[in-house]
């Protein structure tokens, strides 16, 4: 606990869809003590035919945005990729050898698209990845911290809040849990100060005189915008939601969780 005493801030950036594989597989040589990407790894496709990982060098937008179409994301695709088959057995050992059938798989849904098998196994080099690939290294990163829940974006996020998806697997049927988050805990007394984006960052309101758009701040446990930062001064059109970055108050940032499987 007195280490604990040294730390002023813990920052989590959460992000999804991506594996730790795909983001960070060769920021170190694989070894003992790091279980990146040796080249060798492979997945079969539907004719048992191995797909090795591969890297497309460059930056361009088509390289950036592989694999394109997305794979699929829900419980059902994801146990799929895991273990091989959509339903495992309770105590299954994932054997990580469905990523590319699953991958194929998504045509059905989407016969439009085209599913390149090669795509689902592709990773990126450090040097594509410059600035997550030097948080990284200037920081921690941990190669088996594995996503709460092998599902999509919303159950994560409410195990990342509330350590629990309240019993839900997906993000359709649309809900919104009731249960105690962290935000909670900080509105205990004498409990850890913190922030998030929600309670930090300008939201935009109509100005009550002019009805030009203007940034206003939230506080801590409210839902209603605020003081005004640029007092019925416009910053933004009506049909637009970003806000400039002088817009912005400091902010508290927020520590990343990896997945090491293809979805969130």
């Amino acid at each position: 606990m007195a280490s604990l005493q040294k730390i002023d801030h813990i920052v989590v950036l959460m992000l999804e869809n991506r594996s730790f594989d795909s983001l960070l597989g060769t920021l170190y040589p694989k070894s003992d003590s790091f279980e990146g990407l040796n080249g060798t790894e492979q997945n079969p496709d539907a004719n048992g035919t191995p797909v090795v990982v591969w890297n497309s060098p460059g930056t361009d937008e088509t390289t950036m945005r592989i694999p394109n179409p997305d794979p699929g994301e829900l419980w059902t695709d994801i146990n799929m990729q895991l273990f091989g088959n959509s339903a495992p057995a309770p105590g299954q050992r994932p054997t990580m050898v469905g990523f590319v059938q699953n991958y194929l798989a998504q045509r059905q849904l989407n016969p439009q698209q085209t599913y390149d098998p090669k795509s689902v196994m592709h990773y990126f080099a450090p040097a594509q990845l410059p600035v997550l690939s030097q948080l990284a290294q200037k920081f921690a990163v941990c190669d088996h911290w594995f996503a709460s829940a092998p599902c999509q974006t919303w159950p994560n996020r409410w195990f990342v809040h509330a350590a629990t998806a309240d019993g839900h697997e997906n993000n359709d049927p649309p809900h919104f849990p009731n249960v105690p988050t962290i935000f909670n805990a900080w509105n205990r007394p004498a409990s850890i100060v913190g922030r998030s984006i929600f309670t930090t960052l300008p939201r935009r309101t109509r100005c009550c005189s002019c009805s030009s758009w203007v940034a206003t701040s939230i506080p801590i446990g409210s839902s209603r915008p605020t003081a005004r930062l640029d007092s019925c001064r416009p910053i933004l059109s009506s049909n637009r939601n970003i806000l400039p970055i002088s817009a912005t108050r400091k902010t508290i940032n927020t520590r990343h969780r990896w997945s090491r499987s293809a979805s969130s």
